[in-house]
This record gives structure tokens, sequence and C-alpha cells, in this order.
């Protein structure tokens, strides 16, 4: 066996990476609780984000400060111990760098509507990526008021997550989906605005395709079908681009899988990890895909 293909324990922590714009918070235990029945499992923040302290004036999100984020949260959490990493969307991108860079501290990585690099595709994210690099101060000035508005009550936050899902009207009445929301919407409100600004406008130009080509940690990618954020092809791209990955896409599922789908996801996981079989049919196609209704 590979000495970057471990195997993996009960011992083995599991460590929860978000996207742009959320908190730690954003995975709740209620949700997780397939994987916490079987690792211990933690979550932690990326840079800028909190409980991560601010970007200083003027920082740039460089691959070395993402690498001194994630190292210094898991050396106070886990110490040297190898861990499973995954990350949703943002988080997922530099899970897979993190674990391109650190074969030695992760066992397995997984991310979840991730890419190779911090470009946008989404309209409006990329309009405001774009002016955050090329408008100077008013294109600065643009994100907060944005970011303050997204999360000003519940219900407007509930209301800018609908693109986030394929099915909004149905997920959001659902309690544990409320429940969800309630829990890390505090959190929202205590994110530096200043830093989410530094973190999209310097996305653009972060691009890790080169390192996750010469990924040694065994990779899962997940994304859904109706993903509006990250798109099938994208994603096709991303397996490609990591060598041995698998790449599974769920059907009728939009950038939120972990709610959407949470059974299957959570079984999917599982399975990746050596646990059980992962429920839900599934067919084949595309080569490394596999699409679960």
């Amino acid at each position: 066996m590979s000495k970057h293909n471990r195997p993996v324990s009960s011992s083995t922590p599991v460590i929860l990476l978000h996207g742009l714009f959320m908190t730690h918070s954003f995975w709740a235990p209620d949700n997780y609780r397939p994987l916490s029945e079987h690792f211990p499992v933690h979550a932690i923040s990326l840079p800028g984000h909190f409980p991560s302290p601010p970007l200083s004036p003027g920082e740039s999100l460089s691959k070395e400060a993402v690498l001194a984020c994630l190292d210094a949260q898991l050396d106070a959490l886990v110490g040297e111990t190898p861990i499973v990493l995954i990350g949703h969307s943002t988080g997922g991108m530099l899970a897979l760098f993190y674990a391109s860079q650190r074969p030695h501290r992760v066992c397995r990585v997984i991310s979840v509507g991730g890419t190779e690099n911090g470009a946008e595709e989404d309209p409006t994210y990329r309009f405001l990526q774009y002016v955050t690099a090329h408008w100077g101060k008013l294109g600065n000035a643009m994100l907060p008021p944005t970011l303050w508005l997204t999360s000003a009550t519940a219900w407007l936050h509930r209301h800018f997550m609908r693109e986030a899902m394929a099915h909004p009207d149905e997920m959001l009445k659902k309690p544990e989906v409320r429940g969800i929301i309630d829990r890390y919407l505090p959190d929202l409100h205590r994110l530096d605005r200043a830093s989410m600004t530094q973190m999209l406008r310097d996305l653009q130009f972060f691009d890790a395709s080169e390192e996750l080509q010469q990924m040694q940690v065994p990779t899962l990618i997940i994304c859904g079908d109706k993903d509006c954020y990250v798109t099938r092809d994208r994603t096709y791209r991303l397996g490609d681009l990591i060598p041995h990955s698998q790449v599974h896409i769920f059907a009728d599922c939009g950038h939120m899988c972990m709610w959407e789908k949470p059974e299957m996801f959570y079984g999917l996981i599982l399975k990746f990890l050596g646990v059980q079989a992962a429920k839900g049919h599934s067919r084949s196609s595309r080569g490394k895909e596999k699409l679960t209704s």
C-alpha cells in the first residue's frame, strides 16, 4: 500500500471545511450525524472567515497563507494525526489543494461542489469578483452591502439560498433545513466584510490545477447536476485533472447535496471511507461518473 493510501479507522478525524461567505457552523451536527456515528468530526474555517482571524489589510490569499491557516487549525485540533478532509464549494477547492500539498496529513479528501480554481461562474458572483479586482474603491465597496442584505434576516437569507437548491420551495419548508440556516445565520453577521472582499478578489487568481495533477491522496468529487455555481463539465474537468479520482454526480440536486440528498450523500461518503455501501440506486455513465437519483 502506498504511504499516501492509508486505511481509514474509527479514530481518524473527519474535518469539514465550509464555502465562501460561510462559517464553520454551516456544518450542522444533526446533518452530519451519519459521519459522527463512525468518526470524530470537527469543522474548521477558511482564511479570513469567522472564527479564523480577519485578513490583514492588503493581505492576499496566497497558497502559502491557505496552507498556514489550515495547518494551524489542524495542529490545534488533531496534531499530526492523518485526517479525512471534506470541503464544500470554495472549501472543496482549498481542501483539494491542501491534500495535494500535505499528503502526509490527509488520507482521504472529498470535494463537494468544488473546482480547480477560484474563478466564479455564477453571473452575480462573477460580476462582483470582477469589480473587486478592477474598479478600485468603488468595486471594493459593492460587496459588503450585498453580504449584509443576504444575511440581514432569516427570511432574506432563505430567499438568497433558493438558487443553491434544485427544489427550494420543498427544501426550505423542511424543519431540518430551516434549523441549519437558523444555526449558522448569527455567525454570518460576524464575518469581516473587508476580508470577504479580499477573498472574492483574490480567488479569481487562485489556480490549483498544477498541484492537483500531482495528487497522491484518494479523492472523491461530488456535485449536483443542477448546481448553478459549478457546471457538470467543470466537475468532469476536475476529475480528469486529479489522478485516479472518483466523480459522483447527484441527479436532481443543486449546490447543497448534504441538505438535498443527505442519506445518499453521507452513504456515498461512508462507502468511500470503507464504512458501508452507499444507499440508493446508481448507474454508471461517462467514465468516472455515477449519477444517483
